[in-house]
């Protein structure tokens, strides 16, 4: 589901997460699919009326004809946004009725299917209006965030505490061990399931109207101090009128704090803010301790200033109010509630692993600010090291141990040299590449798109041993038949496809290292003759892992009976594997 019960899409969006959609359960059949069929089409002539009108003049509920189905950024406004977000909320409630409404039984396809697919437009908007108002706000941004964040968590709990919803997904799951359904239908089916009980739709409804004020209130609180931090952060500013208090202050943070001071009014001079790009620095290189103070104070005591933007009576409404939903949750606290759903489970396990870092981690911290403080005393300060002392003095102590200068590294990590060599490096691995593309519309000058294509894989007929078979060869993998091919090593796989079984004939890989091989019918985890790797073999349909330094040498056919093996680098006659699927490895020798 788009707009999960669970987690609305929104937020999904601006934590980068998206939803997969499963294939459908095999168990329920054509009547299955005609069901969800009748559901999606239901849904498609109610919701019609909803934003036809809106559709014509909001770019953001239009199809996107861009390139890859990027956004229309050019068109899109800020008075676009609360509209959107409004219809496509209103989209997904018919979405939701109508799988509600829904005349047949419910089964995974016309109810987890459907509630999978469902939100698709909320989604859409959110992910925009999220992206853009993160990185590049204005005030119009942020007041269509505070608007729309208790509108977004109502919404949220209409769906998430809708019984009728709620019975249909029920309905299957209880049934879930009858469903023939795979590994990532069950876990889908397990996970909207638990979403619902999460959120409270067992509770009695006067409970369910205290969580949806809790939620309400929450999402707004949530949103306030966001924007309260940002206030803060943005007010700041450290001006410096004495060249002396940059100290060693590299030329082109130099060069970018004094166009700071120019962009805040500043006839002369230097202006810091609590931008890390700017803060940092400053507190690394400035000899001058009252400002380092100043501005790392500025920066750990924004919303704690007793004035507009002061979060403290928020944290306080926040924190009550997550203890009174866990209470009314049957939870101990809101950290009960909260890790009841992650890997940790609960506090006591988050302690136990955080005791068992804290004594070494004390003990290094400890260490670091002994030989931090003795540089300061040598400096003729007297007194406690303090935070703002910190990244000053593990500069000179970096350098006066290691001689090490950061900033003599910097020429050889411009950003885009950095870009490029993480795209090289993905290229080597992966064989994926990146083309930069121009004619897709962005939010902001400064932005840069690029298209992400696996690496190119050649086909051409090829008849072999008397069968007409495709060829398929490259130096990556194919997304259908390579399973994590390791570039690194160079490596060029030719395979034979039967093209009327659709095995693998045979596949030939360089190398010059003997190897072990693995039954055709399991994959297995095997070693490399003298080296310090593994290899994984998926024989069973004749396809190599190979992994980077192993540079195996192999030949494979496979017959009805049985896989042929011939390690051509140690010249012996090819091996015969039959047996069950738990047949022990053998080598080839």
């Amino acid at each position: 589901m788009r707009f999960h019960a669970r987690v609305p899409a929104l937020l999904c969006a601006a934590l980068g997460l998206t939803a997969s959609m499963p294939p459908a359960a095999t168990d329920q059949g054509t009547s299955a699919r005609h069901a969800v069929n009748r559901t999606t089409e239901h849904v498609a002539r109610a919701k019609g009326t909803v934003t036809d009108t809106i559709v014509q003049a909001n770019p953001l509920l239009e199809e996107w004809d861009a390139p890859f189905g990027a956004p229309p950024f050019d068109r899109i406004e800020d008075e676009h946004y609360l509209p959107a977000f409004r219809a496509a909320m209103a989209e997904h409630k018919t979405e939701i009725q109508a799988i509600i409404d829904e005349p047949g039984a419910a089964t995974f396809d016309n109810t987890i299917v459907a509630l999978e697919r469902s939100g698709k437009a909320l989604g859409r908007v959110a992910n925009v209006f999220f992206a853009v108002e993160g990185a590049h706000s204005n005030d119009a941004l942020r007041e269509i965030a505070r608007t729309v964040a208790p509108e977004l968590a109502a919404h949220r709990d209409d769906i998430a505490l809708n019984g009728a919803l709620y019975e249909r997904v029920k309905a299957v799951y209880v049934r879930r061990d009858h469903l023939d359904l795979d590994a990532e239908q069950l876990r889908l089916l397990e996970e909207t399931h638990k979403s619902f009980v999460r959120s409270g739709v067992n509770l009695s409804p006067d409970a369910q109207a205290r969580v949806r004020e809790i939620n309400g209130k929450l999402a707004e609180l949530s949103q306030q101090f966001g924007q309260n931090l940002l206030a803060e952060t943005n007010a700041f500013e450290l001006h410096v009128t004495d060249s002396a208090d940059l100290g060693g202050l590299p030329a082109n943070l130099v060069a970018a704090a004094a166009d700071e001071a120019r962009r805040r009014g500043h006839d002369s001079g230097w202006s810091f803010t609590l931008q890390r790009p700017s803060i940092n620095p400053f507190l690394q290189y400035s000899p001058n301790r009252e400002m380092r103070r100043q501005i790392f104070q500025g920066y750990a005591l924004r919303g704690n200033n007793g004035n507009e933007h002061d979060n403290k009576a928020i944290l306080s409404q926040m924190a009550a109010l997550r203890a009174e939903r866990a209470e009314v949750m049957a939870y101990e606290t809101h950290a009960h509630f909260v890790l009841s759903d992650n890997m940790a489970e609960n506090p006591d396990n988050v302690y136990q692993l955080l005791d068992q870092v804290w004594e070494p981690a004390l003990r290094v911290a400890k260490t670091e600010r002994d030989a931090l403080q003795e540089m300061m005393h040598a400096d003729g300060i007297d007194g406690t090291l303090q935070g703002w002392d910190w990244r000053y003095y593990a500069e000179k102590v970096r350098k006066a141990r290691y001689d090490l200068d950061e900033e003599a590294l910097r020429p050889y990590f411009p950003v885009d040299a950095v870009r490029d060599g993480a795209f090289m490096v993905a290229n080597k691995l992966f064989g994926i590449t990146f083309t930069e593309l121009e004619d897709v519309p962005r939010w902001h000058p400064d932005q840069q798109v690029f298209e992400v294509r696996e690496a190119a894989v050649q086909t051409s007929t090829y008849t072999r041993a008397g069968r007409e078979s495709v060829e398929i060869s490259g130096t990556s993998y194919d997304a259908v038949l390579l399973d994590k091919l390791n570039h690194v090593t160079g490596l060029k796989v030719r395979m034979w496809i039967d093209t009327e079984s659709g095995r693998v004939v045979q596949v030939e890989a360089p190398s010059n290292r003997r190897s072990y091989l693995a039954d055709a019918s399991v994959m297995k985890r095997i070693e490399v003759a003298n080296l310090d790797q593994n290899l994984v073999t998926k024989v069973g349909v004749a396809i190599p892992d190979v992994h980077g330094i192993s540079r195996m040498k192999v030949k494979a056919k496979i017959e009805p009976t049985g896989l042929w093996v011939t390690p051509e680098s140690l010249n012996v006659p090819a091996q015969k594997f039959t047996g069950g699927r738990r047949r022990c490895l053998r080598r080839c020798r």
